[in-house]
């Protein structure tokens, strides 16, 4: 394997593991026409639309 490659692989592999141990966290919105259609998180109803939260 040359040198070029070897570096490439490291450079990739040090990218992949940097960025799956970052917390990723983000807002979701819920935007339904007509509005006021009910919505669940895993199973349970969590309100109706429109709707914002963190995830």
């Amino acid at each position: 394997m040359s040198k070029t490659s070897m570096i490439t692989m490291m450079c990739c592999t040090v990218l992949l593991i940097l960025s799956g141990c970052t917390g990723k966290e983000g807002i979701i919105r819920l935007n339904t026409d007509p509005a006021g259609a009910h919505y669940y998180v895993d199973g349970v109803e969590r309100g109706t639309t429109p709707a914002e939260f963190e995830w």
